[in-house]
């Protein structure tokens, strides 16, 4: 659950797990942590509503409301430093200052259009334009939708901030599972694509004749209802129960 990252090294910002964890298993090793923290990493401790019984309740409000996870992730940043260089994000978040001051910077360019965990940032986009700049102090609240380039740093003394993410599913992700499902029920859907005739002249029309009847019965399959049904039943799976109800 714990990570640290650094806008000031090359390449990636994230530090390398060894400059803060225990060499002989996933354990912080304290003292260490904390020079790499004074040097001017941000640590980031992920999933924090699994840790911390009143962001549970507060997230669980919040999945009650959408129907879908929300995670809290939450970000200590040293003063004068910047964690992670400008990006998008892959779900919507809702970012709540809770300690300290952070300079934001918000660009209206949206490089890719609604990004999935399949489509990360990983340095391959780039920012345009000029940002909107702002300060967050204690109190405030910062929705940035999923695909929006930011970043943030902090000026003189730290910051902390919670940062929730709203993991609504994408129409891929509950149809690769649903597909998946429905292969046991429609015979159309076991049917095997003919490989051996795609170099032939036709082959990419045999391909398209042998592919409508598996879509004709994707859709007569009451598609939607089953998506809404799966939607629901994620909300289930992916929550731990709250902290000490576990048998409940």
């Amino acid at each position: 659950r714990v990570s640290m990252a650094d806008n000031g090294r090359e390449g990636s910002a994230a530090v390398p797990q060894e400059e803060y964890l225990m060499p002989d298993g996933p354990r912080v090793d304290l003292p260490r942590l904390l020079t790499r923290f004074d040097a001017g990493a941000t640590l980031v401790v992920s999933q924090m509503q699994d840790l911390h019984a009143p962001l549970a309740d507060f997230c669980r409000g919040l999945e009650k409301a959408f129907l879908h996870g929300v995670q809290a992730n939450v970000y200590l940043t040293p003063p004068g430093a910047q964690g992670f260089r400008a990006h998008f994000d892959t779900h919507d978040v809702l970012v709540l200052q809770i300690e300290g001051r952070k300079a934001w910077r918000v660009w209206d360019h949206i490089p890719l259009e609604r990004p999935t965990r399949a489509t990360p940032w990983e340095n391959r986009y780039g920012v345009e334009g000029e940002p909107h700049r702002f300060e967050m102090a204690p109190g405030d609240a910062l929705y940035i939708p999923r695909g929006v380039p930011h970043d943030a740093a902090t000026q003189e003394g730290a910051s902390l901030h919670l940062t929730i993410g709203f993991l609504e599913p994408s129409f891929a992700n509950l149809l690769a599972d649903l597909v998946d499902a429905l292969e046991r029920e429609l015979p159309a859907l076991r049917e095997s694509v003919p490989t051996w005739r795609l170099a032939e002249a036709d082959g990419a029309q045999q391909l398209a004749a042998r592919l409508a009847p598996a879509i004709a019965a994707l859709t007569g399959a009451s598609l939607a209802e089953r998506i809404a049904i799966a939607a629901l039943d994620r909300v289930a799976q992916d929550r731990l129960p709250l902290p000490a109800r576990g048998l409940f």
